[in-house]
């Protein structure tokens, strides 16, 4: 039984026992000083005291979700919350907790840093087509799961684990938190707020007031869908939804509410610095003034007046919910005679449905509120390996789960759901000589905030532990910057090496004379060193040159792995050609009657399969698609990892500048100091509010919008030591590397395979170490009136202290000492006997 006792203290009495999640700095389990508080009835405290040692005693318990709702269940709240905080299940902890989650009904990885089988990583542009090609690979060509917008973009992270010789079809959906979601539909209102205002003025009485048709729709939209597309509540939130609760007449007197408050507050004087308010709403665009009303605005105080509203939108997000999972639900017991399905809906209680048996559908979905994991599993009842038909219902049912098809408006998931692993054998039916797992990985970070030049640290690692990344571009179209960023990523974290670069759409060329094969593929390879160019155009004004110089190498790299496609969104009927969408459905007719005449009557079999040749469009573009989505996949298992004892036969004679690489350390210190100080100035409150929160409370997650303090540090530290490894000025021994290609190779494997691991890790040692940290905890207790600037303040002159070097004033480098010892200490560098002075 698990030590759990009462003590006296100082200040009052406290149950006392050892966390079994938390540990302390000798990674022993850390003792727990719990507050009684005024719990002043023994039996009451006698009964918590058991119900920790009963919780501690079985790691049933303590090791899932499904455990923790158990616990919630049967136990006092205070003992529940006493030993869960900052466990996985804490909303802190979201991000571990769905890897968990994922890991323990759909395993991928063997170690923390490695997965069971090869993985690849999908990246490109929004619209580029990674989804698309994902979906042929698949055979899921037809399907809108995953989803795929009109504005063409994933929005979550899906990882596919294609398995062979399995007989199920599985999935896992994580659903965003609903502390997530209030802070996403908090933003929107206030934005909404703001377009109210600048629709009204001071005589416009509010039980007559009423919006045109123009300004209905700009509202919901700016309610429903976020400037990074990451929001699109609209897909379970319609307009007439809006209408039912009364939102818009609700949303004007809140606007109007909160802009009398803060008139009266300014006329009192609580804000300084501002003119006199008059009786109009024209103040409001000053910008002085208009940043002290947005801060009110957003004000922790004013949030009471966002909660009916909120309430009552989540009211009806709650509800349709319950009508997508119930449409889905009820497909699956209509159609899957012959097919075994199982259903787990995981709330505050655990939801389990399969068609083995009857069911009340509607008082089984009762208690759910917002789901925070939803798991399928489909197969035959008698056990063969799925078809074309099982992955066709499959699909069906996952478009429930993840689809922007237009058609899926009110009748998907999609906006929800925040990351999904599905498993099985996904073979498409060209492929028959597939004989190999693989992991398929399509990732929505670069897409949306490459813009912003800031990759996460968590697609990086992703980018890391692959054993392939996909480069996929739209071989159509010019090259255009936000693809620069993407290569010029690849480039400085070593990842270049490991990446294939597949150019689609090629059937979308207009110009006849680039119907030719070597036409197209000349002015893909024109684009490439276009490319390449603006990236030395770039460098022209900065220290850190990485591709000046080395173009060509770079150019080859690019150009040896580049695989051409069209046609992709077709259906591919066997290796040579396919069936045009328009076709299709009458394709599929002949089929049918080519298959039942087959053997009656060989005759008239033989028309029918006539009339599908007919239907028949084959590659004809100089090379076959199908034959390079087959190199691509062959591709998947080729892992050019070279280790460091590769490299112990090339003498490079490596002799780096100590003082020049001083000036860098100090550069990157500078850079970062300049750029994040920016990006706090021009922030608004949320977003400042809720990244300050995450990185003083320890979320596992610390970044929240464009505030990603370590993936920042991290993009520059990566950038400014590779330029720094590769710059002739920093090498008394360039003249002794007689193989400029083989050096870039060695400065690209050991990045790759030490130095970006080491990076992430040193850029969250600084961002969170214990001189931030309690500037972090200061700026995220401020609260009231005013806050947000006192908040920025505490922000700015943290960074401004811990980032700011002067030796004559004894401020020394926080970072120096780290990086130079990853830089010149690891293996790679001790292989071929770097020198440092």
């Amino acid at each position: 039984m698990a030590n759990v006792h009462i003590i006296e203290g100082a200040k009052g009495r406290f149950i006392s026992f050892y966390s079994p999640f938390l540990k302390n700095k000798k990674g022993h389990a850390r003792q727990i000083n719990k507050g009684i508080g005024k719990i002043k009835d023994q039996k009451v405290i006698d009964k918590i005291v058991s119900d920790i040692e009963s919780i501690l005693s079985n790691t049933d318990y303590l090791e899932s979700y499904e455990g923790y709702l158990m616990a919630k269940s049967k136990f006092e709240e205070f003992a529940v919350d006493a030993v869960f905080v900052n466990s996985i299940f804490d909303s802190k902890h979201h991000s571990e907790a769905i890897y968990n989650i994922l890991e323990s009904r759909i395993p991928l990885k063997e170690s923390e840093l490695t997965y069971k089988d090869p993985a690849v990583v999908f990246i490109g542009l929004p619209g580029g087509g990674k989804s698309t090609t994902i979906k042929q690979i698949i055979g899921a060509s037809k399907s809108s799961f995953p989803a795929i917008m009109q504005s063409n973009t994933t929005v979550g992270l899906l990882e596919i684990y294609v398995k062979q010789d399995v007989e199920s079809l599985d999935a896992v959906a994580v659903c965003f938190s609903k502390v997530v979601l209030e802070e996403l539909l908090n933003s929107n209102l206030l934005n909404a707020v703001r377009m109210v205002l600048s629709h009204l003025n001071d005589s416009v009485n509010i039980d007559d007031l009423t919006f045109n048709e123009e300004i209905v729709n700009a509202l919901y939209v700016t309610v429903t869908q976020s400037s990074d597309r990451k929001t699109k509540l609209q897909f379970v939130l319609s307009k007439e939804s809006f209408d039912s609760i009364d939102f818009y007449c609700r949303l004007s007197r809140i606007a109007i509410e909160i802009w009398e408050s803060f008139k009266l507050k300014v006329k009192k004087g609580e804000y300084e610095n501002l003119p006199k308010v008059d009786e109009t709403f024209s103040l409001n665009t000053g910008i002085s003034f208009f940043n002290n009303f947005e801060e009110y605005a957003a004000g922790d105080t004013n949030h009471e007046l966002f909660e009916e509203l909120n309430n009552l939108i989540f009211d009806v997000m709650k509800t349709n919910t319950k009508k997508i999972l119930t449409e889905l639900i009820q497909l699956s017991l209509d159609d899957s005679k012959d097919i075994d399905f199982s259903i787990e809906i995981v709330d505050n209680q655990i939801v389990r449905i399969d068609n083995s048996k009857s069911f009340d559908l509607e008082q089984a979905l009762i208690d759910i509120d917002f789901p925070k994991y939803i798991v399928l599993h489909l197969k035959y009842r008698n056990n063969n390996a799925p078809d074309e038909k099982l992955k066709s219902f499959y699909f069906r049912l996952m478009e429930y789960i993840s689809s922007a098809s237009e058609t899926k408006v009110g009748h998907t998931l999609f906006p929800l759901i925040e990351r999904i692993r599905i498993s099985g054998n996904f073979k498409p039916n060209w492929y028959e000589s597939i004989n190999k797992n693989y992991i398929l990985i399509d990732s929505e970070g670069f897409g949306h905030d490459i813009a912003n030049k800031v990759i996460s640290n968590e697609l990086r690692g992703i980018l890391n532990e692959c054993s392939k990344i996909s480069f996929i571009q739209n071989g159509s179209q010019s090259i255009n910057t936000d693809a620069k960023e993407i290569i010029n990523e690849l480039i400085t974290s070593g990842a270049i090496y490991k990446t294939t670069f597949c150019f689609n759409r090629l059937e979308q060329f207009d110009n006849k004379s680039s119907t030719l094969l070597e036409n197209k593929f000349n002015y893909i390879k024109m684009g490439i060193k276009n490319l390449l160019t603006a990236l030395i155009k770039d460098e022209e004004n900065q220290e850190d040159k990485i591709v000046t110089g080395n173009e060509l190498i770079y150019e080859g790299m690019i150009v040896k792995n580049t695989l051409l496609f069209e046609h992709l969104e077709e259906t591919f009927e066997g290796k040579k050609g396919f069936i045009p969408e328009k076709s299709l459905s009458k394709f599929n007719s002949f089929k049918e009657k080519y298959l039942r005449y087959l053997n009656i009557d060989k005759e008239i079999a033989d028309d029918f399969k006539n009339a599908m040749s007919d239907l028949y469009v084959s590659f004809d573009s100089g090379f076959n698609t199908v034959a390079n989505l087959e190199e691509l996949i062959r591709g998947f298992t080729f892992n050019k990892n070279n280790p460091a004892s590769y490299y112990g036969n090339f003498n490079f004679k490596l002799n780096y500048d100590a003082d020049n690489f001083v000036h860098t350390s100090a550069t990157i210190n500078k850079v970062f100091r300049d750029e994040f100080t920016q990006l706090i100035k021009e922030g608004i409150w949320q977003t400042i509010k809720a990244f300050n929160e995450r990185i003083a409370y320890d979320y596992d997650s610390r970044e929240w919008r464009e505030f990603k303090p370590e993936s920042h540090l991290t993009g520059i530290l990566q950038r400014r030591i590779v330029a720094f490894l590769l710059h002739p000025e920093n090498l008394f021994s360039e003249k002794d590397i007689k193989d400029r290609g083989m050096f870039v190779e060695f400065i690209s494997q050991m990045t790759q395979n030490y130095l970006v691991r080491a990076l992430r890790q040193l850029a969250k040692d600084h961002i969170t170490s214990g001189v931030l940290k309690e500037k972090w905890l200061l700026a995220a207790n401020q609260g009231g009136n005013g806050s947000t600037f006192i908040r920025k303040n505490i922000i700015l002159e943290a960074l401004d202290d811990y980032f700011t070097i002067d030796y004559s004033s004894g401020k020394r480098d926080f970072l120096y000492k780290d990086l130079r010892r990853h830089v010149f200490e690891n293996t790679y560098m001790k292989t071929v006997k770097v020198i440092y002075e």
